[in-house]
This record gives C-alpha cells, sequence and structure tokens, in this order.
C-alpha cells in the first residue's frame, strides 16, 4: 500500500472515512451510493432516490452485489 492510498483510506478527514460511499461502473452508466442517497446515471439520465440506514444491506446486495450483513 502506498503513502498517499493510505492515508485516504485512513486519516479522519477523508470522505472514505467519514461516509458510506459505494461506486460501481458499468456499461450503460454507473451506480454511486453515498450515505442515505442512491444515484443510479444510465446513460443522460440520473435517477436520485434517498434511503433509510435499514434499506442499506439490500440496496448493497440489489446494486452493488455485495453481502453485507444488517446495520
Amino acid at each position: 500500500m502506498t503513502l498517499p492510498n493510505y492515508f485516504n483510506s485512513t486519516h479522519p478527514d477523508t470522505i472514505f472515512v467519514q461516509k458510506l460511499l459505494v461506486v460501481k461502473h458499468n456499461p450503460d452508466g454507473r451506480s454511486i451510493l453515498l450515505d442515505n442517497q442512491l444515484k443510479r446515471y444510465v446513460k443522460s439520465r440520473v435517477e436520485v432516490t434517498e434511503i433509510n440506514r435499514e434499506e442499506i444491506p439490500a440496496i448493497l446486495k440489489s446494486e452493488f452485489e455485495i453481502d453485507y450483513p444488517a446495520i
């Protein structure tokens, strides 16, 4: 691990420590989960959905193919 990578993944002032952030690129666009907001970019369209914490495990599974235990 390089020093900049270590710094960005551990320093308390970086977004990676302060917020939940997941990004998945796909052929038609990308999906971004940032805390309680899911953004789907498909071609030239953007869909924004507000979610609650209880929905996060299901969103991680359906949108990002990540198994995560209930929060």
